[in-house]
């Protein structure tokens, strides 16, 4: 009797479908402070936003509009909301996001469009810069697509002055080419980061200009043949795999400089940060070999006076140093012991040696096991041996075989430990 009891219970909780439904007896306040950390796509499959956003103005403070889902129907999980046949799912999505939009009361003040380069966004974009006054923080990220070129920045010349209240804007894969006047048009600006951009001299003067910005990043961008930036509200800078002729940076306030993969000649990479305190200097993060990606150690020389004697002390007040270089190389070591005596208030130093030589011991095959070697093989450029050791069985260690390597020279030697088996 005992065992059919077990079973009968067994067989009611299986059947069961549906849980109690918690959530829809929170305040409206707390449910749309839930929804607000949710992409818009996983908010609307909810059944809190199926049964109540159409009756109640809803408040979030961010928004994520990841319309890169334009292209494929949204299925089912959206046949509560619009009754459409699937053909016509990219335009049910596209309604979805407008309303949305447009039925938010609140004062949302960060919010995240990512879209496909043949789908227009202006009208969306154009909605929510003139309804949310109180927007400070806006990402606008074009996916890449092949070899697709970049389409112009989606937003309407009659909406830039929305622009003005802006206190972060990140950019990724767009053409610029909206008015030069950058400084008067963001003018509470602080923080601008540019990904992926291309972007003519004239317009890329004008963003330097501008005397509220605090925090700029430029990575992997084109369009321009140099680089000068003379600011003294700067306190972070970020040049990140970059083809130029000249850098020349002069910023007395800046506090954070972090120099990657710059494809520039060593003397034509000129700075005056007197006041800086963290520096990060890497030569081959993004470029595995490239003669016109100067390294770490001539950059060195020409800062610290090595090379010109009449070169200015730039890093007399540097607290933390992150640098690439290969102490057994006599020039190398050479280059770090004339920085080291110019800075005298040094308490971190951190030296990033290219990896040649990896044995791994008791490997099981669990997953974070495999995710760290794939990253070794994927990333690291240098690397010529990787030995795995495994405790029983070459299954999953077979897998790795497959993964595409970083390096050309990578060697992978498989094991079993016979003291294991």
């Amino acid at each position: 009797m005992e065992k059919s009891t077990k079973k009968a219970i067994m067989m009611v909780d299986h059947n069961k479908k549906y849980s109690p439904d918690f959530f829809n007896h929170l305040p409206d306040k707390v449910l749309w402070f839930i929804l607000s950390l949710l992409p818009i796509d996983e908010a609307v499959r909810t059944s809190i936003l199926s049964k109540r956003w159409r009756s109640t103005p809803f408040t979030l403070i961010l928004m994520s509009y990841p319309l890169t889902r334009l292209t494929s129907s949204p299925g089912s999980h959206l046949e509560f909301i619009f009754n459409l046949d699937k053909e016509k799912g990219v335009y049910r999505y596209n309604i979805l996001c407008f309303t949305l939009m447009k039925k938010h009361v609140g004062n949302l003040t960060s919010c995240r469009f990512a879209h496909f380069p043949f789908i227009d966004v202006t009208a969306c974009l154009s909605v929510l810069l003139e309804q949310e006054k109180g927007l400070k923080d806006l990402t606008l990220e074009c996916q890449s697509i092949g070899t697709m070129s970049k389409p112009n920045l989606p937003i309407r010349f009659n909406t830039w002055n929305y622009l003005s209240a802006l206190e972060s804007f990140e950019l990724v894969r767009y053409t610029l080419k909206y008015p030069s006047s950058f400084e008067t048009l963001f003018r509470k600006l602080r923080t601008l980061k540019l990904k992926e951009i291309q972007i003519g001299d004239e317009i890329f003067n004008g963003i330097l200009r501008s005397t509220s910005l605090e925090n700029f990043t430029l990575l992997q961008s084109s369009g321009f043949t140099k680089i000068e930036i003379k600011s003294s509200s700067l306190k972070f800078l970020e040049l990140n795999f970059l083809c130029v002729s000249h850098i020349e940076i002069s910023t007395p306030n800046l506090k954070v400089l972090v120099l990657a993969s710059l494809s520039c000649p060593a003397k034509n990479l000129v700075l005056g940060v007197q006041n800086l305190s963290e520096f990060h200097c890497y030569s081959n993060q993004q470029i595995s070999t490239s003669s016109h990606v100067p390294k770490t150690h001539k950059l060195l020389e020409y800062w610290t006076g090595l090379l010109e004697c009449k070169r200015e002390k730039i890093f007399r007040n540097l607290s933390s140093l992150s640098i690439d270089l290969d102490l057994n190389n006599v020039r190398e070591a050479l280059s770090l012991s004339y920085l080291l005596r110019t800075s005298s208030c040094l308490q971190t130093l951190k030296i990033v040696i290219p990896l040649n030589v990896v044995h791994i011991k008791g490997f099981t095959g669990k997953d974070l096991e495999v995710d760290f070697i794939k990253y070794l093989i994927t990333r690291s450029t240098r690397i010529k041996k990787i030995t795995i050791i495994c405790e029983s069985s070459l299954d999953e260690a077979n897998k790795l075989l497959s993964v595409n390597n970083a390096s050309s020279k990578l060697f992978i030697q498989l094991m079993v430990d016979k003291r294991a088996t």
